[in-house]
Order: structure tokens, then C-alpha cells, then sequence
């Protein structure tokens, strides 16, 4: 029987805990001393490459277990952990807290000298520099090499309340004002802490009254390749410019109005240069450069067009989403899908659009969609987003467009039964393989997840549409 050499075994056993969750991975452990050691090396040097996912106070626990009488006078204890703390470099974890001061404690770092990085998985709310709870010691925390990343991180602002307005350093606080609150120009350094691959933007206030217009430093802060000529950092003002490299690849304007001057700035790759931005989700506002808050009156076709004038010459973004600006028009922006549509023209780089914050209602919006459908002129669009009130026009698309193959619904108020189940009827597409139904995560949804399961299974007679996901959006 031929024997596998240990790098043809090390290479297999990364196929087969790729993954697992840590308790799978350690029944593979036990197969052998061997198996034991290669394992223990994937783990402690090759963790990435398997996906694991580790909780971050099961870890904190993990390498404190060695503090009871035995452990500590075996000074080899470390190689009979399956996780080699002393040595590992990177981790990628969750934690059960829904906020964390991007430094580690002493302990963790005296515990494993080689930790680079601890990357976190789930949805974590910045924290502010608040000039209160930030000793001297953090300053000297800042220079040592361990770095947090996040992979998504929620950049909250409210009035009045904590979190507070996105504060970063000594001299933003002092600057600051209630009364420029909307127009001060943050500088967004604490996003140098956070590292996050996807941020989501809220303003926590009901009548939107803290919607921020200067936000484009976002964008300056969004990669370490731009951090460096930074002159103040965030927390302490100072900033480690050896920090391992990151960019956010994603920002969603989930809960506040996203500006003119934001996307013109992102777009325009002759002054910037933000390639990392993959993907956008907007709520355009009619606000240009100038202006000192949010008009209630739509965008007007010259400021749109204005903003957007760079679009067909864009290569980095992916994902181009839009949603209704806040709060809600109850007015339909007659004029958005053809001024979006002319926009898109020369683009070959999206290949997802949404939109969500348009109703497409008549003949005249289909015509105007139909235009995506020649390629030579247009991006090749594979996933579409629409709003229930739109599902009947789209249908139509679907059936002459064969570049889509995913449809992504989202779900406001409206529950469009009767209109899904048309849509299945009809529907003739040969290249439609998903449809993802997108809910608001404040509604109880259950029996309607049931319904839209049982109008799939009785009225879905396309062979080639095979799959339905239901998801809180």
C-alpha cells in the first residue's frame, strides 16, 4: 500500500477541513500523531486557507488554560494544544459583543508574540474618540504590531446620544459643534482601526435630522495605501504606517442619505483613485458641494447627470445599488431610470445593478430597461434588484434579457403574492436561475416565507429556475 508524503497529506487535509468548525477538525486530529502535527501546523500557520472560524472568547479561554499548577511547570505545553497559540500569526474570529476597542490587551500579546492580526467575521459598531476613557497606555498599545480587521463594521452616528458623531481624534473634538454637526468635515481616521472589508452607514435619528454631507474622507481612509499621509490618527493621533495593508471593499448607505458629492468623488478616477470600492449601496439625496442640508424636492436631472458623468468610464465598481432616499418620497423620480440608464452607457465593468428605489410601472420604463439587453453599448448585468411594485415589467425583461441569471426582490411594506405568482406563470426565461426574496429584518416573517416556499413549488415551471431564497435584508 503506497503511503501519501506529508505534503501531498498536508495539501488533502486542507481540502478536508475546509470549513469545519473547530470540534470536526479536532475528530480529524485524533487519527494520529502524524495527522495531529499537520493538523496542529494548519491550524497555527495556514489557518486561512481552511476558513476556520473560532469565538474570540473561546480563544481568550483557550490560551489561559495553562494557568493551573501542572501547565504552568510544563514548559512544552503549548505543543499538545491543537491551536499553537505561541506561534500563530492570524486569526479569524466572532465575538459575542457588539462593540470592541480595536487594541489587544497586554496579556493576549505577552500570551502569542507572533499574532499579526485577529480578523473579526461578524457585524461589529465602531466606537468614538470621546477625549474620556483613553489612557496613555493605549498610545503605546498603538506601536505594537498586532492589528485588528473586521469584516464588516457599522459606523453609527447619533445626536445627543451615544455613539455620538463620528469623532476620531483631539482636535475633531474640540472643533466640533452642535450647530455644523451636519457640514463639519469628519476625518474618519478611526476607520485606520477598524480595517473593515464592508461598512454600513447609519444615522440613528428618526427624523433624519443627522444625515452627514462632508463624508468623502470616507473614501480617503477606506485603504491603508491612502492612510499614509494621514496627519493625525484616530483615539490617540498617532497611526503605526507599518500596519498591515487592508482596503474596504464594500459601503452601504443602510440608514443615511448619500450625498451628490460622495459618489462624484468615488466615480472620478482622473483626481482619485478607489479602486477597492467593489460595490455601492446609495441613497442618493438632492445635496450638491455647496449646500448646507438635504432638499426634500427629487434630484434634479442636471445634478444627477453631473454626478454620474463618470460612470461609463468606471472599472472598479461591481455593484452599483440603489435604494430610496430617507425618508421615503412618496413621489416617483420620473426621470431617474432613463438618466441612470444614459449614465450606465460605455460601462463594461458592472455586472450587478439595483433598483430598488424606482418603481418600473409602464411600457415607457421597460423600453428603457430594454436597453441594458445590447451589451455592446452596455455592462453585462447577471444579478438585478427590484421592488415588489416592480416585479410584473421586470418578468418581461427577464424573458428577453438572457445576461440575468439571479433576481433579488426587496420587500417593503407591499407582500407581492398575487404578483410573484404571475411572475412564475409567465415567466420564460432560459438564463433565470435564483430569485432571492429580501425582507426588512423588523418584520416577522414567517407564515409569508412559508407562503412564497408553497407559490414556488406549485407554480415554478422553468426547468431552469431551480432556486428560491427567502433573507432579511
Amino acid at each position: 500500500m503506497t503511503r501519501l508524503n506529508n505534503f501531498i497529506f498536508s495539501d488533502l487535509l486542507i481540502f478536508l477541513l475546509k470549513d469545519l468548525n473547530i470540534k470536526e477538525i479536532l475528530n480529524y486530529s485524533l487519527i494520529s500523531k502524524q495527522t495531529f502535527k499537520i493538523i496542529q501546523n494548519i491550524l497555527t500557520f495556514n489557518s486561512k486557507e481552511i476558513n476556520l472560524i473560532i469565538s474570540y472568547e473561546s480563544f481568550i479561554s483557550y490560551i489561559f488554560n495553562d494557568n493551573h499548577y501542572e501547565n504552568n511547570n510544563n514548559n512544552n505545553n503549548d505543543s499538545i494544544k491543537l491551536i499553537n497559540y505561541k506561534n500563530i500569526e492570524y486569526i479569524i474570529c466572532k465575538t459575542e459583543k457588539d462593540q470592541i476597542y480595536p487594541i489587544l490587551p497586554t496579556e493576549i500579546k505577552e500570551k502569542c508574540k507572533n499574532l499579526k492580526r485577529i480578523h473579526f467575521m461578524n457585524l461589529i459598531d465602531s466606537m468614538y474618540y470621546t477625549g474620556s476613557i483613553y489612557s496613555n497606555s493605549h498610545v503605546h498599545e498603538q506601536h505594537k504590531p498586532i492589528q485588528y480587521s473586521f469584516e464588516r463594521v457599522r459606523l453609527m452616528w447619533e445626536l445627543g446620544h451615544r455613539p455620538g458623531p463620528p469623532i476620531s481624534n483631539k482636535k475633531e473634538l474640540s472643533e466640533y459643534s452642535y450647530e455644523q454637526h451636519q457640514i463639519y468635515q469628519y476625518s474618519f481616521q478611526i476607520l485606520q482601526h477598524y480595517k473593515p472589508t464592508k461598512m454600513y452607514l447609519i444615522s440613528n435619528d428618526d427624523d433624519y435630522g443627522f444625515d452627514l454631507l462632508r463624508i468623502n474622507n470616507i473614501l480617503n481612509e477606506s485603504s491603508s495605501s491612502s492612510s499614509s499621509s494621514s496627519s493625525s490618527s484616530s483615539f490617540t493621533g498617532n497611526y503605526n504606517q507599518n500596519n498591515l495593508p487592508f482596503s474596504t471593499k464594500t459601503i452601504k448607505f443602510s440608514n443615511q442619505n448619500t450625498p451628490c458629492s460622495f459618489i462624484k468623488c468615488l466615480l472620478d478616477n482622473s483626481e482619485n483613485n478607489y479602486d477597492n470600492i467593489k460595490s455601492i449601496s446609495i441613497r442618493l439625496c438632492n445635496v450638491d458641494e455647496e449646500d448646507t442640508k438635504i432638499k426634500d424636492e427629487p434630484i434634479s436631472n442636471q445634478l444627477f447627470l453631473k454626478t454620474f458623468s463618470n460612470l461609463s468610464k468606471n472599472k472598479s465598481i461591481k455593484r452599483l445599488l440603489f435604494y430610496p432616499r430617507l425618508p421615503e418620497p412618496d413621489e416617483k423620480e420620473i426621470d431617474f431610470l432613463e438618466n441612470l440608464i444614459h449614465c450606465l452607457k460605455g460601462n463594461k465593468h458592472i455586472n450587478t445593478l439595483g433598483l430598488v428605489n424606482y418603481n418600473i410601472e409602464n411600457d415607457n420604463d421597460l423600453s428603457i430597461l430594454n436597453q441594458l439587453i445590447d451589451t455592446t453599448s452596455f455592462p453585462i448585468i447577471n444579478t438585478l434588484y427590484c421592488n415588489s411594485e416592480s416585479i410584473e415589467k421586470i418578468s418581461l425583461h427577464l424573458n428577453r434579457n438572457e445576461n440575468i441569471n439571479t433576481l433579488k426582490i426587496h420587500i417593503s411594506n407591499y407582500i407581492p403574492f398575487k404578483e410573484f405568482e404571475n411572475f412564475l406563470i409567465s415567466n420564460q426565461s432560459k438564463h433565470l436561475k435564483t430569485i432571492k426574496i429580501l425582507y426588512n429584518c423588523y418584520f416577522s416573517f414567517e407564515k409569508e416565507i412559508d407562503q412564497f416556499k408553497e407559490i414556488f413549488l406549485k407554480n415554478n415551471k422553468n426547468l431552469n429556475l431551480k432556486n428560491l431564497f427567502l433573507r432579511k435584508n
